[in-house]
């Protein structure tokens, strides 16, 4: 009686998620007077729209869109190269210092970004990386790198230790442990992690709209920035499908990521639920 109540629940909300991203796409593929006229309708079949996509790609989206997915993905990377062997170190290894490194983590997850968005411009100003993708990739990192050494915490907790004792009694050293038995049984939460990771920062905004700023840094700059220029550009002139376009470019990547690794990422995130 339970599974049946959660899936009339469920059945009941996909409309409801469901229908704006239909919208969405059907926005983008109509004018802009259809658009003021009527702005929930549904694009006509013989006249769609589809120069929309053009003019957003002419005005600098799909520049945008390869910013965006070289600095999500250089940030990725560099926070599971720190992330994961910090995360192995405090789950796994007695050291001094350990649980007070661990609050240390979990203190990050506390401070908001907001309120360290004017020191990080100063501190990346004075290395000179404002305005560049190197800058906005070790915000990104640095911002990520808590929630995703708490998570791979649990999951190498969660493993059996015989594991790693068999490999120590073969011989391998510590880092022979940690890159041939330990990484590949939390594959699972590393991807989980790698594409929460990689969600947010396609997603964000303010961070890149104080690192970016700027004339210098129109070349690097990403589609969410684009995106609000086009939208705040729609005030004073009419480019509402142009805007939708844009704002399909940047939904349907991480919608078909979502879709494509679903089931690692609900396997990752409940890995270090149960102790192994």
């Amino acid at each position: 009686m339970r599974r049946l109540g959660a899936t009339a629940a469920l059945a009941l909300s996909l409309p409801l998620t469901v229908y704006p991203l239909v919208w969405l796409l059907g926005a983008s593929l109509r004018s802009d007077a259809e658009l003021a006229r009527d702005p929930l309708g549904w694009p006509r079949p013989g006249a769609l729209a589809l120069g929309n996509y053009a003019a957003a790609w002419a005005q600098g989206f799909g520049a945008q869109l390869a910013s965006s997915t070289v600095i999500s993905l250089g940030a990725v990377a560099l926070t599971l190269a720190l992330s994961a062997p910090a995360a192995y170190a405090l789950a796994r290894l007695a050291f001094p210092g350990v649980r007070a490194m661990t609050f240390l983590f979990l203190g990050g997850l506390v401070v908001p970004v907001q309120l360290a968005v004017v020191p990080l411009f100063f501190q990346l100003r004075s290395l000179g990386l404002v305005g560049t993708r190197a800058g906005l990739v070790l915000a990104y990192a640095g911002w990520s790198l808590p929630f995703a050494v708490l998570v791979l915490m649990g999951a190498f907790r969660a493993l059996p230790r015989s594991l790693g004792e068999a490999a120590r009694l073969d011989g391998a050293t510590e880092w022979g442990v940690f890159f041939r038995v330990m990484l590949p049984c939390a594959r699972p939460s590393v991807v989980a992690v790698g594409l929460l990771t990689l969600l947010d920062c396609w997603n964000e905004y303010l961070l890149a709209f104080v690192l970016l700023s700027g004339q210098d840094a129109r070349g690097v700059r990403t589609l969410s920035l684009g995106l609000a220029d086009a939208t705040m550009a729609s005030q004073y002139r009419s480019d509402f499908g142009v805007a939708m376009a844009g704002l399909v470019l940047l939904v349907v990547p991480v919608l078909v990521l979502y879709v494509a690794f679903s089931r690692q990422l609900v396997r990752g995130m409940l890995a270090g639920g149960v102790k192994g």
